[in-house]
């Protein structure tokens, strides 16, 4: 880790390099770089070494997991600085994995409740009556969310 006293040079560091930018995104890009004294609001360490921190959200109509490959495919292929400025950048808290055990139980169980219906049908009235109920309940669930994503438009 190095020291750097002069603001402007501190500006120059190069944080990530976009594919499509003619040049990498730099410290100065999106923070205004001072020399100074001020308390810190908050500390930031990790491995007992300081650093900053900086919190990303997502919009509320994006996709989680997708934000959040983009994310790890810039930090991987572009977004490491050059190891002579002495910084890193890291991802911390990565929530996606309980949306993907999330995800992967409602499929799970989705599955399950639908070869029950196939299997209570069965028993109850005749194969071709539960073969049909079985293909009708994805096809309504599909309808029913379609018409509940364009109602959520207007």
């Amino acid at each position: 880790m190095g020291v750097e006293f002069d603001p402007e040079r501190v500006a120059t560091l190069p944080l990530l390099d976009v594919p499509g930018l003619t040049q990498p995104v730099r410290v100065g890009d999106v923070a205004t770089v001072r020399r100074g004294m001020q308390q810190a609001g908050e500390l930031v360490a990790l491995r007992r070494q300081s650093g900053g921190s900086a919190v990303g959200t997502r919009q509320p109509n994006a996709n989680a997991l997708d934000l959040l490959g983009a994310i790890k495919q810039t930090i991987s292929k572009n977004g490491q600085p050059p190891r002579a400025s002495g910084t890193q950048i890291l991802l911390l808290d990565d929530q996606t994995q309980v949306t993907r055990e999330a995800v992967h139980i409602m499929e799970s169980n989705a599955v399950i409740g639908l070869l029950l219906v196939l299997l209570i049908s069965w028993l109850f009235l005749s194969l071709r009556v539960a073969l049909l109920v079985s293909l009708g309940i994805p096809f309504a669930m599909a309808g029913t969310f379609w018409a509940l994503s364009d109602w959520g438009t207007r």
